[in-house]
């Protein structure tokens, strides 16, 4: 990150990428894409994804809680998703529909 030099390509997202967060431990990345996705990289290994996590609409942002304990994912329309990066499993869903 310091470089600003390109070290690779993180390939997988079906379309565009709204958001990305860095997990405290500094090696994970997790992506929000239109593609319904949110995917959990390792930036040591650029080919594959680490996990995937799948939402009902398109995810439109990302962010690690500060301890790196839970992974918030918000929908473009009325969800937040919150999975424990322990295992990427749901542990909550909040509708703000209406």
């Amino acid at each position: 990150m310091r470089s600003g030099v390109k070290i690779g390509d993180l390939i997988g997202h079906q379309d565009f990428t709204f958001g990305t967060d860095f997990h405290p431990d500094g090696f994970t990345v997790a992506t929000a894409n239109q593609d319904l996705t949110a995917r959990i990289w390792d930036i040591r290994m650029f080919k594959e994804t680490n996990k995937l996590v799948a939402s009902n609409q398109n995810v439109s942002s990302v962010k690690f809680i500060q301890d790196g304990n839970y992974l918030a994912a918000g929908e473009y329309m009325s969800y937040l998703n919150v999975y424990k990066t322990i295992n990427y499993k749901l542990s909550n869903e909040i509708d703000f529909f209406g």
